[in-house]
C-alpha cells in the first residue's frame, strides 16, 4: 500500500535451449523492506523462421536420360536459423517441390526449397530453372534400299518416314526429313539418301539410306499401217520409222526393231510385221502392223521374127506365143504369153505384124511387136 520499489525474479532471460515451460519465482519489496514473492509458468517458444537465400535462376541439362537429379544445395545460397547459428546444416530439414527435371520441364521449370527448423518453423524460396535438353536424337535408317517404282509418267516420290526405321528420342516426339523425296528417270538406280532426325529441342542426328529407282513401265509402241511398192528387181524394204506412229516413253525410247524389214515377190499382199519398241530401262512393247506390198512392174516384152509356111490342104497355118518370144521376163515371175493374131490364110502372105502380150503373177502385163513372115 505504501509503494513497491523492486521485482525480482528468480530467472528473466531465456535463450533457445530453454524452450518449454519454466517455473519462474517473483519476489516484490516495498520501500518499508516488507517483500512478498509467487510463482508462475513461463513458456518458452521458437516462432521465428529460418532465414533462406537461393539462386533466383539456374540452368541445367538433361542426361541422356532425360532425367536431372536435383539437390537442396544447387539451390540454396545462405540458410541459418535464430536458434542453431553454429549447426544449420544438421537442424535446418530441407525439402525440393521435385527431386529431378525430366523432359516434361524443358524450357523454364520453377522449383521450390523449403527449409525448417527443429521447432517447425519454415521457409521458403524458388528457384527458376532453364532445363536445356542437349542429347541429340538416335537416327535409324532402312537396312535395305527402299525400292521406288516409276510411274507411267516417269515420277514417284516418298516420305522420310519411308526410310525410318525407329528414329527416337528420350524425351519423345521428332520429326524426320530426308534429303531427297522426288524421283524421276533421271535417278534409275540406287540413290544414296539422308534421313535427318530432329528433336523437339532442336538437336539432330542422321542416317544414310538408300533407294532403288526402277522403271517398271513398258513404252507405248504405236504402228501405222504401209503399203509399199516392189522394185523392178522385185525387192522391197522399210523402216521403223516408217511403222512408228508416235511411240512413246516417259524415260525415252532406246532402240525399234522389226520382225521382217525386206519383201520380195512372194509377199505380195498384205503381211503382218512386229515393231518391237525397248526403252532406255529394257522395259519392250511391240505393235502390229499390215504392210501391204504391192508388184506394180510391168514385164519386160522381148519379140523376135518367125516365119511360117501355109498348109497345103487347108490354107492356113498357126503360132504360138513362144514363136515370137525371145525371152520376157519378169522379177516376179511371167505367169502368161499371148500373140495376135496367131492365125493366118492366104491373104497374109508376106510379112506381118503380131502383138505378144506378157502377164505376170500380179496380172502387170508388157507388151511387144513382132514380125511372122508367111510363105505359101
Amino acid at each position: 500500500n505504501c509503494g513497491i520499489v523492486s521485482a525480482v525474479s528468480n530467472e528473466s532471460l531465456f535463450f533457445c535451449s530453454d524452450k518449454g515451460t519454466h517455473g519462474v519465482l517473483m519476489t516484490v519489496g516495498d520501500d518499508a523492506g516488507n517483500t512478498d514473492s509467487c510463482s508462475a509458468s513461463v513458456t518458452v517458444a521458437d516462432v521465428t523462421p529460418p532465414s533462406l537465400t537461393c539462386h533466383a535462376t539456374l540452368s541445367t541439362n538433361l542426361s541422356a536420360a532425360g532425367t536431372a537429379p536435383l539437390a537442396a544445395a544447387d539451390l540454396e545460397l545462405t540458410a541459418s536459423d535464430n536458434c542453431f547459428l553454429g549447426a544449420q546444416a544438421v537442424a535446418l530439414g530441407r525439402a525440393l517441390s521435385q527431386p529431378q527435371l525430366t523432359c516434361q520441364d524443358i524450357g523454364v521449370t520453377p522449383v521450390n526449397l523449403t527449409v525448417d527448423d527443429l521447432s517447425g518453423n519454415e521457409n521458403s524460396c524458388t528457384v527458376m530453372y532453364t532445363v536445356n535438353d542437349v542429347t541429340p536424337p538416335t537416327a535409324s535408317c532402312l537396312p535395305t534400299a527402299l525400292p521406288v517404282v516409276l510411274n507411267a509418267s516417269g515420277m514417284a516420290d516418298i516420305q522420310a518416314a519411308d526410310i525410318d526405321n525407329g528414329s527416337s528420342d528420350q524425351c519423345g516426339d521428332i520429326t524426320l526429313a530426308a534429303n531427297q523425296t522426288h524421283f524421276d528417270c533421271s535417278h534409275v538406280g540406287m540413290v544414296s539418301l539422308t534421313l535427318t532426325v530432329t528433336d523437339g529441342s532442336g538437336n539432330t542426328d542422321t542416317c544414310l539410306a538408300q533407294a532403288m529407282v526402277m522403271d517398271n513401265e513398258a513404252p507405248v509402241a504405236e504402228c501405222d499401217n504401209v503399203t509399199v511398192a516392189l522394185s523392178d528387181l522385185g525387192r522391197a524394204n522399210i523402216t521403223t520409222s516408217l511403222i512408228d506412229d508416235g511411240s512413246s516413253d516417259a524415260c525415252g525410247i532406246a532402240s525399234y526393231s522389226l520382225s521382217r524389214d525386206e519383201f520380195n515377190c512372194s509377199m505380195v499382199g498384205v503381211n503382218a510385221v512386229n515393231m518391237i519398241v525397248v526403252d532406255t530401262n529394257g522395259n519392250n512393247e511391240q505393235c502390229t502392223a499390215a504392210v501391204t506390198v504391192e508388184d506394180n512392174v510391168d514385164p519386160q516384152a522381148l519379140c523376135k521374127s518367125h516365119a511360117v509356111s501355109l498348109d497345103a490342104t487347108t490354107g492356113t497355118a498357126n503360132i504360138s506365143a513362144s514363136d515370137v518370144d525371145n525371152g520376157s521376163n519378169d522379177a516376179c515371175g511371167v505367169a502368161s504369153l499371148s500373140v495376135m493374131p496367131a492365125t493366118f490364110d492366104c491373104s497374109d502372105t508376106g510379112a506381118n505384124n503380131v502383138t505378144l502380150s506378157v502377164t505376170d503373177s500380179s496380172s502387170n502385163t508388157g507388151s511387144c511387136v513382132a514380125e511372122v513372115v508367111v510363105s505359101d
